[in-house]
Order: C-alpha cells, then structure tokens, then sequence
C-alpha cells in the first residue's frame, strides 16, 4: 500500500495485537498490523513490514510473510 504526501503530517499509525498482518489507508492516516515474526500463532503466517519513504515523502508499506 502506498500514501501519498499532502499539506501537513501524514499520520502512520502501527498497532498489533491480533497478529493478523495487514495495511490500510483511510484519508491520509495509514493502519498497519506488521503481524508477528516471532512464534507462528492461530494458524497465521510469519510476517513483518518494512516502511519504506521516498524524497517526496510517498510511503510505501510491504508485508513480508512467510
């Protein structure tokens, strides 16, 4: 999933708990669950995100499973 920059902070926002992985956008705020890499829990894959920003300021969020 990718944010585009606009006027003022864009808020990235990393929660987890569930240990499900996944990335949402909604307006400029980015949600991200980076899953768990550590013991593999409730049948769900390993995972981890790397956040990556460009000179412009685009963020660009990649789930990493396996």
């Amino acid at each position: 999933s990718t944010l585009n920059p606009k006027p003022g902070p864009s808020d990235i926002v990393v929660f987890g708990h569930s240990h499900k992985p996944g990335v949402m956008v909604s307006g400029s705020r980015m949600w991200i669950n980076p899953g768990s890499a550590g013991p593999r829990r409730f049948k769900l894959p390993k995972a981890v995100c790397i956040l990556e920003i460009d000179g412009d300021g685009v963020v660009e969020a990649k789930i990493h499973k396996w």
